[in-house]
Parts: structure tokens; sequence; C-alpha cells
């Protein structure tokens, strides 16, 4: 299923305009993203979606209603802390559902046995750095048998997606499909199909990915 590549080459510019839904226009500053040496690998158009209700919002509902048009209603919802969650709400409550599963990025104090996923977003692979991912041993039952949709505002090289799918299937869970409010350098046609590793085994699976609107990304 169709992915279109949107990486323009960079032409100076500072800003980009975003435009979803019924929302205002956000004018957004370019942001370069240099690897561990400093050298610029690209611009993105810097956005952070914590406190935009309207925003998330809208696109929540033009997620879910893309959700299911496809037929991908899942039986629970799971994101990545602390920017994430916020989307999740949104999404969960168009789609109906009581609850989701929120995976922090630390080890919190009230887990009774934690473990953890070793991952890569964009930014610190770009930096070179190591993230986790934590999860409950105690909590599996929240995820196992059920089908799962991972819920997120951005969607570039499945960094997280991929750190959530290893938690999933440890917990003995499906992933049914990634829902983003963003992809970022490509746009997701719907419906358009995206391959998780499993981070234990590298092992690949194709699942479908459905977005409210894309971002490009600029190529110096």
């Amino acid at each position: 299923m169709p992915i279109v590549k949107q990486e323009l080459p960079y032409d100076g510019r500072e800003t980009w305009d975003l435009q979803l839904g019924t929302c205002k226009v956000y004018v957004l500053r370019l942001k370069p993203v240099a690897d561990k040496d400093g050298k610029v690998q690209e611009y993105i158009a810097y956005l952070n979606t914590l406190g935009k209700r309207k925003l998330i919002d809208e696109g929540a509902r033009i997620l879910a209603e893309k959700i299911k048009r496809y037929k991908l209603e899942p039986e629970v919802l799971v994101t990545a802390a602390l920017k994430d969650i916020a989307v999740a709400q949104a999404v969960g409550g168009e789609l109906g559902l009581d609850e989701y599963e929120v995976f922090p990025k630390n080890n919190r104090w009230n887990m009774v046995n934690p473990n953890s996923v070793p991952y890569q977003s964009v930014t610190s692979k770009a930096q070179g750095k190591i993230e986790e991912l934590w999860y409950d041993e105690d909590n599996k039952d929240a995820i196992r048998g059920r089908e799962v949709g991972l819920i997120g505002d951005f969607y570039t090289f499945g960094g997280t997606s991929s750190a959530e799918h290893t938690i999933i299937q440890r917990c003995e869970g499906v992933t049914k499909f990634v829902g983003v409010l963003f992809t970022e350098g490509f746009e997701a046609v719907d419906p358009a199909t995206v391959k998780l590793r499993n981070l234990d085994n590298e092992e690949e699976t194709e699942v479908p990915i459905v977005a409210a609107n894309y971002f490009p990304v600029w190529k110096p």
C-alpha cells in the first residue's frame, strides 16, 4: 500500500505553515537535525503538541474517522509518555474506549515488576543516544490476547512504535495498526502500511498506518 515520500530540498526557509482541518494555521519554525558529529541531516518543522487542545481534538477526530472507515477498531490503545498521552485520550474518546495503556520513559515508582525495551527515536538516533520504554510485567493482562492500536503525535521511522510493538508482543498482544496525528517525511495514502521491528529478535511485522496529516522534511 502506498507510502509517498515528502522530502524537499532545503531552500533556506525558516518557517512552514501547518493547516489541519478547522484549526488555525500554525506557523512552525524549521529546526536542523544533526548527527553526533554535528552534520545537519535534515530540517524538520518543529511542533510541540502539548497544550494544543484544539489541534489534538481535531486530529483525533480525523484519525478516528479513518480508523473506523478501514475497520481497524482496536480493543485497547497504547501510547508512550509524555506528550502522546493527550492524543491517546482524545482518540480513545472518539472511539468510545474507556481506557488506554501508557508506557513511560523511565522506571516509575508504582511499577511492581518493571521491565524495559531500549530503542532509538529519530532524535536520539541522530545524537547516538539510547532511550528506554518501560512497562510493568504485572500488568500484562491489560494487553494479553487483545488487538492493540499504537497512538502518537508523530511517526518518522518507527523507532518508538517498534519499542511499543516489542512490549505488546512480550505481553502476548497483537499490534493492529499505528495511528498518528502526523507522519514526518512521507505521506501515508490511506491505508498505507509500515514495518515494525520486534527489538528482541529483529522480526518484522507489517501493519496499517493511518494519519490525520503529514509533515515534509527538508534535505540540505
